[in-house]
């Protein structure tokens, strides 16, 4: 045993189980082709021993392992994982048609401080990492179709390319650090009986219909936890749910909220552009690049202890046509050139109150029915 580096330059094959040990402080690589199709292999090495099988034709079934540090391996189709523990960096890449997955109650570890378990599957195949004891410190797809990741705690999502749907259920908090382009739905689920927040502030983000929970261990119930989204694009919403924790939601384009009563909170909302000039309409007749009709608005559940609409910071014109509210709402655009026009009635039902704030001009050309209105 000793530091440095090692490699093996000949085709391996392995006619049975079998077992890749790696004796040395420093980095080996296999640069041959490793043949394994039908068994499992196992790697053990020094947790400070580097191991690199990245040729393209390599053709692995179930890998295990043991220990091992910075793990590199590539295969020429499916590859399966048992349970592993890499202590520094995983770099798995499927090359041509086969999905990354893993057996049943196993776990994958790759948790050590500011380390990454990169995946590339290619967009046509699928990434399935569901097993509930799995720790990784930060995780990216730089391809893959269907992509689904299960962590016992926190998990830090880097930049990933997810041409079709992304799940993440997390027993901590769920948050990015780099781009996330996901073209189908996206799911991101907390589930922990205390408090774990969804974190995803990446302003070059893109998502489908996006559904963010924070639930309880069992994963039936809401608890606290904020929730905090923004993306590069218009936003669907299929499901925003928190108990007493607040929910932002930032949009470059649109915001959609087909069904009633699927934003979920009883603090505060906050919905706005992510330009400080973007123009905002809410109601009935009112457009703006970020429109809330009637029917996002119903999908916003009562019980919010306020509701607000737009930047502190805003430039963007405001308009507003008719529409009720059930909960408290302040509807903004704080910037020094920032406008709102009520062109609609506006009403709120039972002992709420309308604030609108604009840094420029308030223009009031209908009515509105409430509590309380403010005017800043």
């Amino acid at each position: 045993q000793g530091a440095g580096t090692a490699s093996l330059s000949g085709a391996v094959t392995l006619g049975s189980d079998s077992t890749i040990g790696v004796q040395t402080d420093g980095a080996f690589t296999i640069s041959g082709k490793v043949e394994a199709a039908t068994f499992t292999t196992t790697i053990v090495a020094t947790t400070t021993g580097d191991l690199t099988m990245n040729i393209a034709t390599n053709d692995f079934n179930t890998v295990v392992i043991t220990s091992g540090r910075d793990i590199t391996i590539k295969d020429a189709d499916d590859i399966n994982f048992g349970n592993g523990a890499v202590s520094g960096n995983l770099n798995v890449t499927v090359v041509g048609t086969g999905a990354i997955t893993q057996t049943g109650a196993t776990a994958l570890s790759v948790n050590g401080s500011g380390k990454t378990a990169t995946f590339d599957a290619q967009t046509a195949n699928d990434i399935t990492l569901n097993e509930s004891g799995n720790d990784f410190a930060k995780v990216v797809i730089t391809s893959g179709k269907d992509v689904t990741l299960r962590d016992t705690n926190a998990i830090d999502l880097g930049a990933s390319t997810v041409s079709a749907t992304l799940s993440v259920t997390a027993g901590g908090a769920i948050s990015d650090s780099g781009t996330l382009a996901v073209t189908g739905a996206s799911t991101f689920l907390t589930q922990n009986n205390t408090a774990q927040s969804i974190t995803l502030n990446e302003t070059a983000s893109t998502f489908g219909a996006i559904t963010a929970r924070t639930l309880n261990a069992a994963g039936g119930t809401a608890v606290d936890g904020a929730i905090t989204i923004v993306e590069n694009a218009a936003m669907a919403i299929t499901t925003v749910e928190t108990a007493n924790a607040a929910i932002s939601l930032t949009t470059s384009g649109d915001i959609v909220i087909s069904v009633a009563n699927t934003v979920i909170g009883t603090n505060t909302l906050t919905i706005q552009p992510l330009s400080t000039g973007g123009t905002i309409g809410v109601g009935a007749g009112a457009t703006g690049t970020l429109n809330l009709d009637a029917t996002d608005i119903a999908g916003l559940k009562d019980g919010f202890s306020s509701i607000t609409i737009g930047r502190v910071d805003g430039t963007g014109l405001v308009t507003v046509g008719a529409i009720t509210f059930t909960d408290p709402v302040t509807i903004r655009a704080g910037g020094a050139t920032g406008d709102i026009t009520v062109s609609g009635a506006v009403a709120t039902t039972g002992n709420t109150g309308v604030t609108l704030n604009a840094g420029q001009a308030v223009t009031l050309n209908s009515t509105i029915t409430t509590g309380n209105v403010t005017v800043v």
